[in-house]
């Protein structure tokens, strides 16, 4: 998350991407074992390891992360997401980097490269990874997380967007803390300075 220069790339891995999911699987003495990228949560934790390395990533950054012992029941996402999860790989992972980049076209992660985007958004912290944007106008700013492991898009404060957008109500989705009861509105456009991002559905 250092400032991007002329960096060598790492490695290319493939991911799965599962119902949005990005799950990068490692590989330790023949055994594979599925990891959930979730750069919303602080630490790492594994039902089965206690550390990974650049060797089980087969990359060549040199690094090694301790892995707390989980505590979590994930057995609800395993199955809304039909594989078996060893752990969650979290944001002390991810800071193991300069950059990377996911590709979610290819089904791809680069670790530690120069990035070639459409377009960026300033980071205000990197722990965690905050930015801002504009919602439904340019004069509405507000924080953001960027947590891949949300599986959508959240609004953690709805205000009166409630009335002007469609809505898909009461739906119930599993997450590593349990069942959450989610509502989605659709269409809502996202402003960065006077930049239109597009219009996107948002859950509560």
């Amino acid at each position: 998350m250092r400032p991007l220069g002329v960096i060598k790339i790492d490695k290319t891995m493939d991911i799965k991407l599962i119902q949005n999911a990005i799950i990068i699987e490692i590989s330790v003495n023949e055994n594979h074992y599925n990891f959930f990228l979730d750069s919303g949560f602080p630490f790492s934790f594994s039902k089965d390891l206690t550390h990974v390395s650049n060797l089980d990533l087969k990359i060549e950054n040199e690094f090694k992360l301790d892995l707390q012992k989980s505590t979590v029941d994930t057995s609800d996402l395993e199955k809304h997401l039909g594989i078996k999860l060893s752990g969650f790989l979290g944001l002390n992972f991810i800071q193991k980097f300069e950059n990377f980049s996911i590709n979610l076209i290819e089904n791809k992660i680069e670790f530690n490269t120069l990035i070639d985007c459409d377009f960026s958004l300033p980071m205000l912290s990197v722990n965690p990874i905050i930015t801002n944007f504009s919602i439904e106008n340019t004069n509405k700013n507000g924080f953001a997380l960027f947590d891949t492991g949300a599986f959508q898009s959240m609004f953690f404060d709805l205000n009166d967007l409630s009335i002007r957008y469609k809505s898909s109500k009461g739906w119930a989705f599993p997450s590593a803390f349990g069942k959450m009861l989610i509502d989605y509105y659709a269409e809502i456009p996202i402003y960065f300075e006077k930049q239109n991002l597009g219009n996107y559905t948002f859950g509560y």
